[in-house]
Parts: structure tokens; sequence; C-alpha cells
């Protein structure tokens, strides 16, 4: 095995615990979880059928290529429901099941009926080397190859069309500011037209087919960069990979909505608090309280201080004095109480990993350890025992 089919394999390997993972593991939107792994298993497959053509195995390319083969024809209905889900526009599910007709026809067309002609997988294996996956010309089953061709660069253009269109007319995507969520949609949807635009090249370049192994190499290698910078980042793994956020719907405590226009409107209250008052403790409470600074990871005493108006050294005594505890211990606490208050709303479609990160926890161990040490308990059973 050369080093190009060792990195394949590898790749493979790693796309499959992965796609595995969003699966069976329970931390997650499992609707989200599995339809991106149904587009995970595409590509294990694609890289599958072309180890086995390029190592010459007919055997195993015919059972791979009648495994994986039907998944071309779902992954352009998987992304239009994943971008669609994610936008909340997914509350009409009488008709969810008409976007899997063409899986289902795929699936009749590989089934080895009476009436289903010979194949010739040594041919269907050339074809593919040469003219790549999409453009497979020999038959290969009960329809005519030229019929697969065209249906299927229909829908990957087709859906590709239709998730950009229902992204465009989203409110999400008319708000000036760029959110998380905007920016991990327009990042899924892009990814995916330069992959189908590289799928499709051999329409415009006929001579590009011949490099069709290393456009694989490239959107593997690509696809692996892209899923370690997500493990990577709690925010997005826990938010806008594994989990639905809707949109219109949640409003952030601290914000407010405009009456007749539904949109939101960040408090802009920025009154500084002077020495004298700061030595109230109610003032310092009610500072945490109506500008959430314990929502952002990062902060420090010296934020506190700042937006009070006072040394460090002050704000350190103060945080003390009033409320007996450390800053560290204090700050943990209202990241406690805001979980308590917000998770009850949001659990049908967030995990408690979400909504801790959005509470201000950088890591979850911490989160536990605080929420333990505010409760007694655990989060699962203190909501058991408070429902």
């Amino acid at each position: 095995m050369n080093v190009y089919n060792l990195v394949l394999s590898g790749i493979c390997f790693l796309f499959f615990v992965f796609a595995l993972n969003l699966i069976f593991t329970r931390k997650q939107h499992q609707a989200l979880g599995r339809l991106l792994a149904i587009i995970i298993f595409a590509r294990i497959g694609q890289m599958m059928i072309y180890l086995s053509v390029r190592g010459g195995y007919l055997e195993a390319f015919s059972i791979l290529f009648r495994l994986f083969y039907p998944l071309y024809y779902l992954t352009p209905a998987v992304l239009y429901l994943y971008i669609t889900k994610l936008l909340g526009n997914d509350k009409k599910r009488k008709g969810i099941w008409l976007h899997f007709i063409p899986f289902l026809i795929a699936i009749i067309h590989f089934i080895p009926w009476e009436i289903s002609p010979n194949i010739n997988w040594e041919a269907v294996a050339y074809d593919i080397e040469r003219n790549t996956q999409v453009f497979v010309l020999q038959r290969t089953g009960l329809l005519p190859a030229v019929f697969l061709v065209y249906f299927k660069i229909i829908l990957l253009l087709g859906y590709l069309i239709a998730s950009w269109a229902a992204f465009v007319k989203s409110p999400l995507f008319k708000q000036k500011n760029w959110s998380t969520h905007k920016i991990w949609i327009s990042f899924i949807l892009c990814l995916a037209t330069v992959f189908r635009m590289i799928s499709l090249l051999p329409i415009w370049i006929p001579q590009s087919a011949k490099d069709y192994p290393w456009f694989i190499m490239v959107n593997c290698v690509g696809l692996v960069m892209i899923v370690l910078y997500i493990l990577h980042k709690p925010g997005l793994l826990y938010n806008y990979l594994l989990v639905n956020v809707k949109i219109g719907d949640h409003v952030v405590p601290g914000t407010k909505k405009e009456k007749g226009t539904g949109t939101i409107v960040q408090d802009t209250h920025k009154k500084t608090i002077g020495n004298q008052q700061a030595v109230n403790g109610y003032d310092l409470e009610k500072l945490m309280r109506t500008k959430q600074l314990f929502l952002n990871p990062n902060m420090q005493i010296i934020d506190l201080a700042s937006e009070i108006g006072i040394s460090v050294h002050q704000c350190s005594s103060l945080v003390n004095n009033e409320t007996g505890k450390s800053f560290r211990d204090w700050i943990n606490t209202h990241r406690v109480l805001f979980f308590i208050a917000t998770y009850p709303d949001h659990k049908s479609y967030k995990t408690i990993e979400a909504m801790a990160n959005e509470a201000g926890f950088k890591s979850l161990a911490t989160f536990y350890k605080a929420f333990k040490k505010e409760t007694g308990v655990m989060p699962k059973q203190y909501f058991i025992k408070n429902s």
C-alpha cells in the first residue's frame, strides 16, 4: 500500500469514528447529528469506492458501490434539511419524506432484479477512474446510466440553490451583524458549494478528470482540518454542529425586544458607579445582574474594577466583604444561577454542555464543580428533583 492509499485509509477511519459519535452519543441534538453523519458516511463511501478501484479489488468494489452509491442521491437533500433545521424552518414535517424519494429510487435501481442487465464491474471501475464517480456512464442497475447522471446533477445543483435560497430569505441573513450562528451556516454552505463545484468540474474542464485522485485527497484533508478545528472550538461544537440554535425565539437574557419590530436590542446602559456607591453591596449585585459581565468566559477582576471605576485591590476587597466569596467563586455562582434560570426554556433543543458554555464556563469540569458546589447535586439530578 503506497502513501496515498495509507493516508486515505486513515482519513476514512477518522471520519468513521466521528460519524459514529454523531449517531450514538446522547450529548447532542440527534436529528442534526444524524443528518451530518449521513454526509460524512457518503464521503467515506466515496473514498472506499476509489480505494477499491485503485487497488483492483473488483469484488469489494461491487459491494461498496451498491452500498454507498445511493447516498449520492441522499446527501443533497440532507444538506438542505440540515440548513433549514439550523434556520428553524423545519416545522412543516408532513412532506419531509418526499426528500428521500431519490434515495429510494437509487436503492430500487441497485436491487438485482431479474430484468436487470448484467453489470461489467471492470468497465464501471475504469469509468470511475476516467470520468470520476459523478459521471459513471456504464450501466450499473435497472435504470439507464445517462438518466442517473443527469438526475444526480439536478439534485446536486437544485438542493444547493434551495439551501442558499432558504438562508438568503431567512431573518438571520438580513441581520447586519455577523453572529457566530450566521457565520457557521455561511461556512457550511460555502464549503458545500466548493465541493459540489469540484465534483462537477469535468463538465467544464474534461481534462480535470485525470486529476481526480488529487481532488479526493484535497477534499479529505480539508475536511479533516475542519473537523479538528471544530473539536477545539466548544462554541461551534456544542452550539452550531451538534445542537440546534433557534432563530427568532431565543433571546439572551439582558436583552430586550422592541415592541412592534421583533428585533433584539442590547441593553446599552453604561453608567459608571462611583467609589461611594461601589461600597454598597447592593450596587455590586445589581451591576452583575443588569450587565451580566459573567457571560464573558474570559472575564477577570480587572474588568469588573474597570466597569465600577475602582482599583483592582478595592474591587477584590469589595467582593470578599460583601459576598463572603472569592471573585472566581462569586462569578461562577452567577453563571450557575443564569444556567438554572435559562436551561428549562431551552432543554428541548440544547444540551447541558451548550448552555454551560453560553453561561460563561470555559470548561465542563469547572461547570460541574461549580454547580455541585452551589446546589449540592449535579445538573440532571437538580432538575429531576425540582421538576
